[in-house]
């Protein structure tokens, strides 16, 4: 069986050190290519030490989270209570395989050309998986840290109202929040259409933020942070309906579809092209963009075969995946 890489599912090259990453890679994500990828310890002991170490860890549902730092004296991740630089995420009991999708769900946001936090997996003792990724909002070696602030709190909802709103509601906030920048606006609708194409059906208010360097007074942020909890949710068939977190446009929260999703009874080319004009893109950057990101469906459908999830898992991704590229580009009636 081919060894792929732990953080780019490619193959390791004969003349790589390091056993389960390509040494490049490890060195971008750790800082050494000497991190074998494996923590040498049990998920169970790992999160019992990180409770003690950390006075607790982060559970958002069912999600078990720990803060990370790297010790480069032992070449490994180390639970911490303070300058945690990474976060590690295993696999919950409900949902197999969550760990390996969410990590090719950021490396399709890579692969769609949107900046995406630096992620990969590491191995538990007894070879289980869990996704790890590199904070964004740390900077270390400093005790600086990046102000970023997601649209739920910028809309003035509580976390629990993280699905009260709209894909165009939450463009607009952005847009006031980052004072209309065209480049912010189209990262932005990027990211929406790429959500839907790789069946990530989770993309809520708190997964986009805006982010400042230390600083920076400017009243505007100057945009999006990178991409973060991509995770194609499609899989475990939850939303029987294929539809996403929110509704696309305000018409369509109050019931208003559009005349392609009323013939259809699915999101097309329309759909998209309402959302993106309603957030002040025009006709050609929104057929650019979808162009652009259907172009990406054969290497898409190859991280996918390249992923250690089930064949039935790959199977329903893959079919999803092709039918929404499909179903993107038609116009509709």
């Amino acid at each position: 069986m081919t060894q792929r890489c732990f953080i780019t599912l490619k193959s390791l090259p004969k003349s790589n050190s390091n056993p389960h990453m390509r040494d490049a890679d490890a060195r971008a994500l750790y800082g050494t290519s000497a991190f074998s990828g494996c923590l040498n310890v049990s998920r169970q002991t790992l999160f019992t030490e990180g409770a003690r170490e950390t006075k607790g860890f982060s559970i958002s549902g069912v999600q078990q989270k720990l803060s990370m730092r790297f010790d480069h004296e032992r070449n490994t991740l180390v639970p911490t209570q303070t300058d945690g630089t990474f976060i590690i995420k295993p696999t919950p009991d409900p949902f197999p395989y969550c760990a390996e999708l969410e990590h090719l769900g950021m490396l399709i946001s890579r692969t769609f050309g949107i900046d995406t936090a630096l992620c990969g997996l590491v191995e538990f003792e007894g070879g289980e998986k869990a996704y790890v990724t590199r904070r964004f909002d740390r900077i270390e070696g400093t005790d600086d840290k990046r102000t970023m602030e997601d649209l739920c709190s910028l809309a003035g909802l509580r976390r629990d109202n993280k699905y009260d709103s709209t894909y165009e509601a939450a463009g607009l906030i952005l847009r006031e929040a980052t004072g209309g920048k065209a480049a912010v606006m189209l990262d932005y609708f990027n990211r929406v259409v790429a959500a839907y194409l790789m069946g990530n059906e989770d993309l809520h208010l708190k997964n986009f933020s805006v982010i400042r360097d230390p600083g920076d007074t400017s009243h505007y942020y100057p945009g999006l942070s990178p991409n973060y909890d991509c995770v194609p949710t499609r899989v475990y068939l939850m939303n029987t309906n294929g539809a996403m977190a929110m509704p696309l446009t305000n018409a369509e929260q109050a019931g208003d579809f559009s005349d392609a999703f009323s013939y259809y009874g699915y999101y097309t080319y329309q759909d998209f092209q309402h959302l993106g004009l309603a957030i002040g893109l025009n006709e050609r950057a929104i057929g650019t963009c979808i162009k652009r990101l259907n172009a990406k469906l054969p290497a898409i459908l190859e991280l996918i075969e390249a992923t250690a999830i089930s064949d039935e898992y790959k199977t329903r991704l893959a079919e999803e995946i092709s039918g929404r590229a499909r179903a993107i580009t038609a116009v509709g009636r």
